[in-house]
This record gives structure tokens, sequence and C-alpha cells, in this order.
């Protein structure tokens, strides 16, 4: 623990309601911390509002990474020069948003080369692209919507200016509880890269690939391991991957999509079932044995490949079933050349 409120010289009776002012700011020497609110039994009357809570804005200033907030500021290179050819990107989640209100508070690069784009992840369940918004100090407001936006910058190789803070909130609140949750992910490929993801009933995991540089020759991607789970519908776990083109509109476009018809198994094993090959429900036995979550060899068909452009993205939407898979999920190696 870096931090507690009140503070525990603070002076204050049981049955006082306190009221911390806004302090900051809070370093912290990790990338990942935990905010924790302790609400504690008590007979004593609340505010009039009826409502007790904190709010917290946090800051990060590396080239990508994951925010979950009601609200933030994604600084970048602040007061700084950034290098040219540079290529980020940031996942915001705004839990319960049903919008997203994004808000150039400082920036100083050269305009039309270099940009902040936004775009929403809710497009892309609906129409497999999201054609982005570009942020600059002309416009500097744009709205998404859905409660995920995926965020970029990106500088060619001419002129150089300084970094940005980008201020960023929920717009307007979701009408209804969503059927889902966000499981968001960044991962820095430098020289290579291997992450591995199990799925768990009702979840959408998004997994941001970016080598902080924008890469002509593209990523080479091998998914090592995929195993979805097929429902009685005959629907079954997707996973998606989506590239970003390299325009001032900065399009995130759908380029693969695997289903557990690509599942690469024995014939044999499926002579058994008198059904399409894409309604089995599969199990384990199915697949050769793992040794560990990083180290399978089921890769689906098609699982090789080099993306066009970086950085890109992958997408598992699981289907509504529990099942008896129990390496359920995907693993992806990435290498850069």
């Amino acid at each position: 623990m870096i931090e507690q409120f009140p503070k525990v010289n603070d002076t204050y009776s049981c049955s006082d309601i306190i009221k911390v002012e806004a302090r900051m700011p809070i370093t912290t020497s990790y990338p990942m911390f935990i905010a924790i609110y302790r609400q504690l039994e008590s007979d004593a009357e609340g505010p009039e509002n009826g409502r007790v809570s904190f709010a917290f804005n946090y800051e990060s200033g590396s080239c990508g990474g994951v925010f979950v907030a009601s609200s933030g500021i994604i600084k970048y290179k602040d007061n700084e020069f950034y290098s040219n050819k540079e290529y980020c990107v940031w996942l915001v989640q705004v839990p319960q948003a049903e919008s997203i209100y994004f808000e150039l508070e400082s920036g100083e690069f050269e305009e039309d080369c270099d940009y902040i784009t936004v775009s929403s992840v809710k497009e892309l369940s609906t129409w497999f692209y999201s054609t982005a918004t570009v942020i600059s100090s002309e416009n500097p407001i744009a709205l998404v919507n859905g409660s995920v936006a995926i965020v970029t910058f990106f500088s060619d190789e001419t002129e150089k200016g300084t970094g940005f803070r980008l201020y960023f909130r929920m717009e307007a609140h979701a009408f209804q509880e969503p059927t889902f949750s966000y499981q968001l992910f960044h991962q820095d490929i430098r020289t290579q890269n291997l992450f591995a993801y199990k799925a768990e009933p009702n979840q959408v995991a998004i997994v941001a690939f970016s080598a902080g540089t924008l890469l002509k020759a593209g990523i080479q991607v091998d998914i090592t391991s995929f195993r979805p789970q097929v429902n009685e519908s005959c629907s079954s776990d997707l996973l998606y991957i989506f590239e970003v083109n390299k325009t001032s509109s900065s399009t995130v476009r759908l380029t693969k999509t695997f289903t557990s018809a690509d599942v690469d198994i024995e014939e044999p094993q499926i002579e058994a079932f008198d059904q399409p090959r894409r309604c089995i429900p599969l199990a384990d036995s199915h697949f050769q044995a793992c040794k560990s979550k990083n180290k399978c060899s089921d890769a689906p068909i098609g699982g090789s490949f080099r993306t066009n452009a970086s950085p890109f993205y992958a997408i598992y939407s699981n289907v509504n079933v529990s099942g008896d898979l129990q390496g359920r999920g995907f693993a992806i190696r990435t290498r850069v050349r």
C-alpha cells in the first residue's frame, strides 16, 4: 500500500462524513495498480444524495497500454519531442458507458502527418470495420459509441513535434447492463512475444499487439493454440484479427476469422458424430496435450500468416456455454524481423 485516505492522523468521529480534498500526484513504481474503497457498516446517516464514493483520474506515459476507468488522461511525451515513425496504441474502457468523450488538452504535432485517432470496438462487432475519428488542434473533441475505444498515435518520417494529453470520460450511461465483460490486454512487441488467454463464458478479450513503430513488412503471427467451445445452436467461440491501416482515418478492418470449423483435429475422432463438423462440441481429448498453457501444438488451419501492417488486434468472443473444454482459449506467437 502506497496511499491511504483518510490519513491515520486525520481527526474525525465515527458519525462524520469525511470529504477528502483532491490530492495529486500519486506516482506508482509499477505499470499496474489497484484502488480499493472499503465501506464500513454504520448506522450513521450518509450524505443527502445517499452516495458514499471516491473518484480519481490516472495518467500513463508509455507508448500504448490499457485504461479502465470512469475518466482519465492518456499522456504521451508531453512537453518533449517524439520520434519519427512512432505507432502507439491504447485500449480505453469506460465501464457502463453508452459513449465515451475524448478531448485533446494539449499537443503540438505536425498536422495531417502526425495524428491521434479514436475508433469504436462496438462498431467492429457490428460491421467488422471501424472508421476512426482524427483528433487534432483543429478538431480536439470526439465521441465514440460503446464502452471500449481504440486510440492510436502515428508520426511520419518528416518533422517532429511534442507529445499530447488526451482526456476521456463517460459521455452517456448505458441503458442496460452488458451481457458480457471485456478483458483488455496490450502486448509490446520488440522482437518476439507469446500471449495466451484462457477463456471463460460471456467474455470478450481484446489484445492490442504493437511494436511501437511502423513496420512496413508487418508482423509474423502464429496462432499456436485455438480451442473454441461450441453451443447447442452450433455457434462457437470466435477469434478475429483486425489490422489498422496507415491512413489519416486509420480504419480498423477485419482480416482473419477463426471458428470451430478451423480446428485442426484428427478426422477419425469426429466420425462418430452424425452432424456438421462446426457443430461438434469439442473436448480436450480432441487436441494434443499441452505441456503448459503457453506450449500447445493445436494450431488452427491457416493460423500462420503475416500482417500487412502494424499494429493489429486479436478479439476473442466467447459463446455463453461452459462445457468440458478446460483448455478453452487461444495462444499467439508474434515475431518482428
